[in-house]
């Protein structure tokens, strides 16, 4: 399952945010979790570092940003101030 948007299914580096405002890194992907098509986890470490999460179902988080190569490509509407 892709992320809250519908964006892109997770990779590991992909820069989040959770359905609170709080913005992680993923550290973790476990495609098609459970031997469930579409169904997605990772685990993601939050920018304060004090917060892991475990596993949690990408479509909780929505991507923010995605390094492809040398390009960043940003979704600057997901970088709300909270």
């Amino acid at each position: 399952m892709p992320y809250a948007d519908g964006s892109k299914r997770p990779i590991d580096g992909d820069r989040v945010k959770d359905q609170d405002g709080k913005f992680g890194t993923v550290r973790g992907v476990s495609l098609d979790a459970g031997g469930t098509a579409g169904y997605d986890q990772i685990r993601v470490k939050s920018d304060d570092g004090t917060i892991y999460i475990a596993i949690s179902n990408a479509a909780q988080f929505t991507l923010v940003s995605r390094e492809d190569g040398n390009t960043k490509a940003t979704r600057r509407n997901e970088e709300v101030n909270t």
